[in-house]
């Protein structure tokens, strides 16, 4: 073993370099690689799956309460009830739902599928990515269409800059080819989507009566 090794040694001297200058790299694999934003993990089938680094997910867990609390404190449910839908004070969205649904449910939605990306696999984080685009969107086209400020479009910009930094990094940006990360990506816009959608219906099917209910 070790007359191949010097054989090979011979032949390729700067790898017994390589290997000298960096102990923790054979002198196959060559340096170790430089710190990103993903890593790679071996699954129990064999295939490496592709993880985001902690950080990312901490940092976009944090905006996600951040533009939640503003939300709350603003008064988005009354907004998205009374001027943008013209419906009741509860209707389309009440107040439990409000609560319940549109905010503790949707930051624990976003934190677990963000952890789940650092940890597990990476596109569990893209569904979280899908969410926030979308909803800054939304935030976007309620304040140019009342050409005002909106509760929650003040954080939707910290949104937009962390968007922009994921798609502008290239490592983060090569996540969009692992299989199905668009289909991640869908899954989030609908998420947001479906829940607008939801609202308008219940608005023109007439069931937000003169009492709001």
């Amino acid at each position: 073993m070790k007359a191949k090794r010097e054989e090979k040694y011979a032949i390729f001297p700067f790898k017994k370099a390589l290997y000298r200058f960096n102990p923790g790299a054979s002198p196959a694999q060559g340096p170790s690689p430089k710190a990103s934003p993903y890593s790679k993990s071996r699954t129990t089938n064999g295939r490496n799956a592709v993880k985001v680094d902690f950080s990312i997910a901490v940092v976009l867990v944090a905006l996600a309460a951040i533009h939640i609390a503003e939300e709350s404190v603003a008064g988005f449910r009354r907004f998205f009830n009374t001027e943008w839908f013209a419906g009741g004070e509860n209707c389309p969205v009440g107040r439990a739902k409000g609560v319940l649904v549109d905010q503790i449910g949707l930051f624990l939605v976003i934190a677990s599928l963000s952890i789940l990306g650092a940890m597990i696999d990476a596109r569990c984080i893209l569904v979280a990515v899908g969410i926030i685009t979308a909803d800054l969107v939304q935030h976007a086209v309620f304040s140019f269409a009342k050409s005002k400020y909106t509760p929650g479009v003040a954080t939707s910009a910290l949104y937009f800059a962390f968007v922009l930094y994921f798609l502008g990094r290239r490592e983060l940006r090569s996540l969009m080819y692992l299989d199905r990360a668009w289909l991640a990506m869908a899954v989030g816009f609908a998420f947001i989507a479906g829940n607008y959608f939801f609202s308008r219906w219940k608005v023109r099917s007439g069931r937000c009566g003169p009492s709001g209910q």
